[in-house]
């Protein structure tokens, strides 16, 4: 009994490891494998945001190079190879790994904790503790992988000329050139935007999630959908942010002296570049310019974001609830003994049910009833018992009327009386010469206090 307790406890141990190991995988993987596939269009994304802080590639001073997406996806294939629409995905699956991992890890257990620390009376709504349990933990991803996230950037704004040859050299080279702080830069505009983005994208995905249940669509698709559709509010509403942060990881590249000094001085700087595309022509055109400028590469995200978003869920969601090898092997180990403790359970308790009726019968069992061969005599006894009674009622009438020479067969109440007996004395001539009484003689034997007897 005590090893099959161990091996129970064992199995439960590792059964919960395993959880929790499908959960951090899965982020991770689901998270590589969205970035794989819209790595090209995040590359499209990247070169728009930050093309800004270099206005002397301009072709004609003030207007940017990439503009349009198709063009921009033309001119990488042409001068870089077709491949270069892949540039940066190594760094951007290792820093999306971890990353992943850590937010829907951090993002699944946050929110348990805060269902069992919430209380029954509480008055905060369920959306709000998910909100909060997801921007914790996309703050705990990207602060313990920001380096990384540097990395990426930097190194898919790489176009003709190649600065840094890899994760490890770009690494290697931003702290010695830049020192640590190279490392961070843009941080608080990174919380400031992709916080409140993961934050916002869990939130309404699960929001989506159950606005479309009545759709009556796939697992698949449902989830597909309901990704999409949340990934493309969440950054259509912070994509002015994400494009500040984008530039503020590029001040310093290559020990540059910095474009800007802060974000206020980023802001400015981004409203000038398209505000001068519109002066000439009209202020408040040059004043819509330089707030459209913004959201310069807004399409390619949208059009980046909805499947990211889509496959990021989706792939999640198989991989955690596919059963993965030796779960199967581990949950019967768990079963199994359950299983045969309910087993004996209910067999000792059979046993105590039945014994229990067992004794019960056994103290309002009747007296042995006579063998199979007489199956009537029990009842040929009952009748003459209730003949001879009926006879003692009688005779106790007549002795209340005063008559002192009633027969002796009805003054006494031998039980020794048969049936033969009994209508022997009835038919007796001493009986028949009186008069018959009247409150005794009829029905008798259903009289209440007969029947009580």
């Amino acid at each position: 009994m005590e090893d099959e307790e161990y091996v129970t406890t064992l199995a439960n141990r590792h059964h919960e490891n395993l959880k929790e190991f499908k959960q951090i995988c899965a982020g991770g993987i689901a998270g590589c494998v969205a970035k794989t596939s819209v790595a090209p269009l995040s590359r499209v994304t990247v070169l728009m945001q930050v093309q800004s802080m270099r206005p002397h590639k301009f072709f004609d001073g003030c207007t940017p190079n990439n503009l349009f997406l198709v063009a921009s996806l033309k001119k990488i294939v042409r001068e870089e190879g077709f491949t270069a629409l892949w540039r940066g995905n190594l760094a951007s699956m290792v820093h999306r790994f971890p990353y992943g991992a850590i937010t829907f890890y951090g993002n699944s257990k946050l929110r348990e904790q805060a269902a069992l620390w919430a209380s029954p009376d509480s008055k905060v709504p369920e959306a709000v503790r998910g909100m909060a349990a997801s921007a914790v933990s996309a703050s705990m991803g990207v602060l313990a992988c920001y380096p990384l996230d540097v990395v990426k950037t930097r190194l898919t704004a790489q176009t003709g000329t190649r600065y840094y040859n890899g994760i490890l050299d770009a690494l290697i080279r931003i702290r010695r050139e830049e020192g640590s702080r190279g490392l961070y830069r843009g941080l608080t505009m990174t919380l400031l935007s992709a916080v409140p983005a993961v934050s916002l994208n869990f939130t309404l995905y699960e929001e989506f999630f159950n606005l479309y249940q009545d759709f009556g669509l796939p697992s698949s698709a449902h989830a597909l959908l309901s990704g999409g559709s949340s990934g493309v509010v969440a950054s259509t509403v912070l994509f002015p942010v994400d494009l500040l942060r984008r530039q503020m990881q590029m001040v310093g590249l290559g020990g540059r002296p910095a474009v800007y000094n802060s974000v206020a001085q980023a802001c400015r700087h981004v409203f000038e570049t398209g505000r001068k595309r519109g002066a000439n022509k009209s202020p408040p055109l040059g004043l819509l310019l330089g707030c459209r400028e913004f959201f310069r590469g807004l399409l390619p995200e949208l059009i980046k974001v909805a499947p990211n978003s889509a496959i990021n869920f989706c792939v999640y969601n198989e991989l955690r609830n596919r059963p993965w090898p030796m779960e199967p092997a581990l949950e019967r180990t768990i079963a199994a003994p359950s299983n045969n403790n309910n087993v004996v359970n209910n067999v000792n308790a059979a046993n105590k049910d039945g014994d229990s009726k067992a004794s019960t019968l056994k103290s309002t069992s009747p007296s042995p009833s006579p063998p199979p061969s007489r199956p009537f005599s029990s009842n040929s006894n009952a009748h003459a018992e209730s003949d001879s009674l009926l006879g003692e009622s009688r005779g106790v009438a007549h002795s209340c009327e005063g008559d002192s020479s009633a027969p002796s067969a009805y003054s006494t109440s031998p039980s020794s009386n048969s049936a033969s007996n009994s209508s022997s004395n009835l038919s007796s001539s001493s009986w028949s010469s009186r008069p018959a009484p009247t409150t005794a003689v009829s029905d008798s034997r259903t009289t209440p206090s007969l029947a009580a007897a």
